[in-house]
């Protein structure tokens, strides 16, 4: 029966957010009561709040141009594939937030949450938002990085960002080597 219940509600959030239908839609595609939506939509609230704070992160990027992501699903994918860790020095979203780095920041916006990072920047043609050049990285590296570094220039930065991660937390934050592995492979066999 859960089975049966979890693809009941994976259907759900299919057409609730991604195809964007009404309840009156889903009643119809679904052959089910409003208050059977009803209580589709609370025991998925949950995955639903995620998916709207993913939203935002995709709204926030959809019409700048160099954005390719062919549509939300796509992105909401990628970004659910993603490590919780910034793909440079290695923090977790969590820890940065109990390392309270942040709290002084002007801008509240930023740091909350691991920012989606264009790894590759130049040249221009290949600064894009896809599948392949994006990953997460928290506030300091994405900052730190900008559009000035290679991945492998950045490489030591980052692992002075680490350091100070380390030092800030009292415990030794674990340096990723999948940026690093992937794109100086790709800058390498270019």
């Amino acid at each position: 029966m859960a089975n049966k219940e979890r693809c009941i509600e994976d259907i759900f959030i299919e057409l609730y957010c991604f195809e964007q239908l009404k309840y009156l839609e889903i009643e119809k595609e679904l052959n089910i009561s409003r208050s059977e939506v009803q209580q589709l939509y609370d025991s998925c609230k949950e995955r639903i709040s995620d998916m709207q704070i993913i939203k935002r992160k995709y709204n926030n990027k959809k019409d700048l141009e160099e954005f390719k992501f062919s549509d939300f699903k796509e992105f909401y994918n990628w970004y659910k594939r993603q490590p919780n860790n910034c793909c440079y020095c290695g923090i977790t979203q969590e820890d940065a937030i109990k390392s309270k780095v942040y709290d002084n920041l002007k801008r509240k916006t930023r740091g909350i949450s691991l920012e989606i990072e264009r790894v590759i920047t130049f040249p221009k043609k290949d600064n894009v938002y896809s599948v392949s050049n994006c990953r997460l990285a928290c506030h300091v590296c994405n900052n730190a990085k900008s559009d000035f570094f290679t991945v492998e220039d950045f490489k030591l930065i980052a692992k002075g960002i680490n350091n100070f991660w380390s030092n800030k937390l009292g415990k030794r934050i674990v340096f990723p080597p999948e940026v690093y592995e992937t794109f100086n492979k790709e800058s390498n066999d270019k």
